[in-house]
């Protein structure tokens, strides 16, 4: 993925032992020279508060927290490369729609939790190319839960966010236009092996 701003890279949410589902998501590059300047600013603020937060009752919780938070702020203000402007994507595990905050400062590959099935799927950006760099996954199509599930795809606007959604296993990706063009290839090619089969009953 570049290093300047992204309007909506192509991304997955995996999870071992289950197939990969689709992902939405826009993200915002954080230049390193912001990241440092927020890193100093929340240590200076953070442990400047120090001397002045020992004389106030009951003392040492506060002196505590602040010496915390200026260990924990700056580490998450250099480590959040990038910012989330929007995110949609279902757990591969359970189908369930999975959240990140809008304005969270995220590392990728970045670990979810699904607090339904209570599984960690990782949100990956997918290569678009052959040439991927090591830590970009490969590129990732629609899958049933079941290699041989025989359900077509329908699209579900409600509930939010739209999904590709299987009638038969309940395997569900985030509805980008890729995951629409590719649900509508499978419906197809679905269809046409329906005709032959019905066509071959009639020949036998």
């Amino acid at each position: 993925m570049s290093k300047r701003a992204s309007e909506a890279p192509p991304a997955r949410l995996a999870l071992v032992f289950h197939t990969p589902t689709i992902a939405r998501v826009n993200l915002v590059y954080q230049r390193a020279a912001g990241r440092v300047a927020r890193a100093v600013f929340w240590w200076v603020v953070c442990w400047g508060a120090l001397p002045l937060l020992i004389w106030v009752p009951p003392h040492y919780p506060w002196v505590f927290t602040a010496f915390a938070a200026g260990l924990y702020l700056p580490y998450q203000s250099w480590t959040g490369r990038y910012r989330v402007r929007s995110f949609s994507g279902f757990c591969p595990r359970c189908g369930q729609s999975l959240h990140l905050r809008e304005g969270s400062r995220i590392d990728l590959p970045h670990r979810l939790t699904c607090f339904h099935c209570h599984f960690e799927p990782v949100l990956e950006i997918v290569a678009t190319s052959a040439a991927s760099r090591p830590h970009v996954a490969e590129p990732v199509r629609i899958h049933h839960r079941h290699a041989d599930c025989p359900g077509r795809w329908m699209v579900e606007s409600t509930p939010a966010p739209a999904s590709v959604a299987c009638s038969s296993c309940g395997a569900r990706h985030c509805a980008t236009p890729a995951a629409r063009r590719a649900a509508e290839e499978e419906n197809r090619s679905g269809a046409v092996l329906a005709d032959l089969t019905t066509e071959g009953r009639f020949l036998i």
